[in-house]
């Protein structure tokens, strides 16, 4: 699997080969990061992948010095239960 950031398409994607298997949505506002949406195809379920896109996600925002917000419901979840990502989480 290799993770990535796009900042083309605004996503943070993970592929499986050339496939790519899922993605977090991401709307740039400055040193904020809005991201509304994260997918990962049903057959790749429950291998925690949709968790490590958003590490992915957090160190993107760590080394770039900016905030999430986490409208997407799975993350924010994330961020409330977890105190690792309390430094980038924009409430």
């Amino acid at each position: 699997m290799e993770y990535k950031i796009n900042e083309k398409e605004n996503q943070v994607q993970v592929f499986d080969g050339d496939k790519k298997i899922g993605f977090i949505s991401l709307v740039n506002k400055g040193y904020l990061i809005d991201a509304p949406h994260t997918e990962v195809d049903k057959e790749y379920g429950g291998q925690g992948i949709a968790g490590k896109l958003v590490d992915k996600l957090v160190e993107y925002a760590r080394e770039n010095k900016k905030k999430i917000i986490p409208t997407c419901p799975y993350i924010k979840n994330k961020f409330e239960k977890d105190e690792k990502y309390k430094d980038v989480y924009f409430k």
